[in-house]
């Protein structure tokens, strides 16, 4: 089945219904994922104000469920969740109406079980936080920034090694002095 996983209608930032709908039928497209943006958290660009699909949620699905009844694709009902995760304590991870998760971002985004179990994917600032090895996931790309560049001032100080006050602050371990013995 050819499926466009990843349309948003102008109940977000896309277009209008019925022309996508025409468009992937044009298209020989079998589904469509209509996954409007809904921000959960207010944020920089004051995006939660534009696309607050709290509100709008009733009206996308009224326009959603009459336009199923007018095409032969198949229509999937999701969302884009955006959140600020300096602004966030916890994420509550939910699948068919059970709750899977109840916990900080970093305990969330760090757990490839439940990630898979309920479908989603890591942040990439989380996964390439993982990629470099970090004691800790980095949530913001402000952290990773600080992360990166601590690590970097690390390796380049010579005799450079972590104590116990490090865990977790997302720097890298290999001293310079044990890199010029090999």
């Amino acid at each position: 089945m050819r499926t466009d996983v990843h349309a948003h209608t102008t109940f977000s930032d896309g277009s209008d219904l019925s022309a996508m709908i025409e468009a992937a039928a044009e298209a020989d497209i079998e589904a469509l994922g209509l996954t409007d943006h809904c921000i959960v958290t207010d944020d920089a660009f004051g995006r939660r104000a534009k696309y607050d699909l709290v509100e709008t949620y009733e009206q996308r699905r009224a326009a959603i469920d009459a336009a199923r009844t007018e095409t032969d694709l198949t229509l999937y009902d999701a969302a884009e969740v955006s959140y600020v995760a300096s602004e966030t304590d916890a994420i509550l991870v939910m699948d068919d109406g059970d709750v899977l998760a109840d916990a900080p971002p970093g305990a969330v985004f760090d757990d490839p079980k439940l990630l898979a179990a309920a479908d989603l994917r890591q942040p990439q600032v989380v996964a390439l936080s993982d990629r470099l090895d970090f004691d800790a996931p980095v949530l913001t790309t402000e952290a990773m920034i600080e992360a990166v560049t601590t690590a970097a001032a690390d390796r380049r100080a010579p005799n450079t090694t972590h104590d116990d006050e490090s865990a977790g602050s997302g720097t890298l371990t290999e001293s310079r002095t044990a890199t010029e013995e090999r």
